[in-house]
């Protein structure tokens, strides 16, 4: 489940969280000036939502070209707002605001690695039963109290059931054929106290090495992985033929 998370936010959302800096400064001036902020909020949520709806294409038009197969602009749109929503929250933490170019970039980068990894799957025969993708729709939808609020959530996220039932398809044989072509990294006990060693020299409040110890290993665990994925989708890119239309 690591691998497909990593997975995920390398081809879906892949935003940088920036630390937001003078809060204490703005401190006495937020107290004082509620009202102002909050009408200043909602103009800019209003405009944010306005270059939401001005970045998307036509379903029909092709935003790229991957080895002869189209993305269209369907696909982009739904990824598009998706990769907005998350900079958007990103950037509501960060006091930033969004970078349209940026939003536009990241989703036609990760829409061409998404089809770049579901070719070199097909090109491997992996597959996935019916039953496989029933039972995670199934449990999915368990999360909700009723159909109402489902199908509410399916509309909010741009999907339906099929479309849905797709994604899981796909997020499943991503799972099979990480497990196949990135196998388990492993973080030696001397690179998780070297690190810890580094971020002590950087911070004498650094609660102590066994309160942190696993949260290191894990960290490292996923760059490694990180930076195999990233070099997988590199040669998959030297391999191919791709154009972007956007």
């Amino acid at each position: 489940m690591k691998k497909l998370q990593l997975l995920l936010a390398v081809l879906f959302i892949n935003v940088l969280l920036v630390a937001c800096s003078g809060e204490d400064d703005n401190e006495s001036a937020e107290n004082n000036e509620n009202t102002e902020e909050t009408a200043q909020e909602q103009e800019e949520q209003e405009g944010q939502e306005q270059e939401q709806i001005e970045s998307n294409v036509g379903d029909d038009e092709v935003v790229a070209i991957v080895n002869g197969e189209e993305i269209e602009g369907q696909r982009y749109n739904v990824a598009f707002n998706q990769t907005l929503a998350s900079m958007q929250q990103a950037a509501q933490q960060s006091g930033q605001q969004v970078d349209k170019e940026q939003v536009k970039q990241q989703t036609v980068d990760s829409l061409v690695n998404q089809e770049l990894i579901m070719q070199d799957i097909e090109e491997k025969g992996i597959e996935v039963s019916e039953d496989e993708i029933a039972e995670n729709f199934d449990e999915f939808k368990s999360q909700y109290e009723s159909d109402e609020q489902f199908n509410e959530a399916l509309e909010t996220n741009d999907y339906t059931e099929e479309s849905l039932k797709a994604d899981i398809s796909d997020e499943l044989k991503i799972q099979q054929y990480l497990d196949e072509e990135l196998p388990e990294t492993e973080v030696t006990d001397d690179e998780v106290q070297e690190y810890y060693d580094q971020l002590a020299s950087q911070n004498d409040e650094l609660p102590k090495f066994e309160e942190v110890e696993s949260q290191i290993r894990q960290s490292l665990e996923q760059q490694k992985q990180n930076e195999k994925l990233t070099q997988l989708l590199d040669e998959l890119r030297e391999e191919s033929e791709i154009e972007v239309r956007v």
